[in-house]
């Protein structure tokens, strides 16, 4: 370990005796700011538009609701101009990372935050700040480590994102298996999402017949939505391995184009076993199919304006995958020589 990397280990974490890594609150103060920054920034980009277009009337905001003396005085600055400037303001102040070891703060900001949206859209109704996706404290986990984990899976999953949206659906890119007579399509799996978020997202890409549900699900999930929700986390990684699946298997069969045998053995096997599949597992079988589809799309120009060879060559770096993809056929073998798919569970230790 170099003289920076020792420094910096020191900074951020110490170990205890017993070997458990303990996270300072600097540390800890750091992620939890980005994490209400980036559940926020959305809102925030809407609120600073209607600003500009004089679209906001005055929102007299109760200052008693709240703690903080900072936000109280923003509250009343708001009040007193009937523009959410003092807002603004606010934030780029926290943008800044300023007063980090106050959660306090950025807390009773988000509270604020929210009532704003609320009282433009739903002025006659109470707020209520459970109903919002906003996770004010975690259960069993800190914020460095949610915040770490979400991160490195979108960062995984950044260069399958980055192919998909340049995907245009029409009558020669088929994602889902149509039904002809009646010129509907609908999303194929033989897995039961129960998320609902997940559940609509499939609905509205079946409607609309392409991917722009999807995206939009993508960049709510890198903005780190449900942080501490699992059943949201794999259920959408499971969602963007089906929709790989089907892009590759029904355009393959569609126009006749040969899939190497190991590849469709693997597809096979994933997509029989993704309940018992780990994340990390999810994520390489993501992967490979990520490799498999811009050939094929490519092959037979679904969109002549794709450039994926460019797209290609932006993300050079990434790690190759062969490892991955090797073991994965592996375990395949493996589970296959015990006689039961089903039965195979992967050891998430490995």
């Amino acid at each position: 370990m170099n003289s920076r990397a020792f420094v910096l280990s020191l900074l951020f974490f110490s170990t205890t005796s017993a070997g458990q890594i303990v996270i300072p609150k600097f540390c800890e103060g750091v992620h939890r700011r980005t994490y209400f920054l980036s559940r926020l920034e959305r809102t925030m980009r809407i609120l600073q538009q209607l600003e500009k277009k004089d679209r906001i009337k005055a929102l007299p905001i109760l200052k008693d609701q709240f703690k903080h003396p900072l936000v109280k005085k923003t509250i009343n600055t708001m009040n007193n101009q009937k523009k959410l400037t003092p807002l603004f303001d606010l934030w780029e102040l926290l943008e800044e990372y300023k007063h980090i070891d106050d959660g306090f703060l950025m807390r009773d900001f988000t509270k604020l935050v929210l009532l704003v949206r609320h009282k433009l859209h739903h002025p006659e109704k109470e707020f209520q700040t459970k109903q919002h996706d906003i996770n004010f404290s975690l259960s069993g986990i800190t914020y460095t480590e949610a915040v770490t984990l979400r991160l490195y899976h979108a960062y995984r999953l950044k260069k399958s994102f980055s192919f998909l949206r340049q995907v245009k659906c029409n009558n020669k890119a088929d994602f889902f298996e149509a039904n002809e007579k009646e010129c509907c399509c609908i999303f194929i799996s033989n897995y039961n999402f129960k998320h609902p978020d997940i559940a609509l997202c499939i609905k509205r890409m079946e409607t609309h017949n392409n991917l722009v549900p999807l995206m939009s699900l993508a960049d709510e999930f890198t903005k780190l939505k449900l942080l501490q929700n699992t059943t949201f986390q794999k259920e959408f990684m499971i969602l963007i391995f089906t929709t790989y699946r089907n892009l590759i298997v029904n355009n393959a069969l569609k126009y006749h184009s040969p899939l190497k045998k190991s590849t469709l053995e693997t597809i096979a096997f994933l997509y029989e076993n993704l309940e018992n599949l780990p994340l990390e597992q999810i994520l390489d079988a993501i992967d490979m199919l990520a490799e498999e589809l811009p050939p094929l799309l490519e092959k037979y120009e679904f969109n002549s304006d794709m450039k994926w060879k460019e797209w290609l060559k932006k993300y050079w770096w990434v790690p190759p995958i062969f490892l991955a993809v090797f073991g994965l056929r592996i375990a395949y073998k493996c589970a296959t020589s015990k006689g039961t798919l089903r039965n195979y569970q992967p050891n998430e230790n490995q």
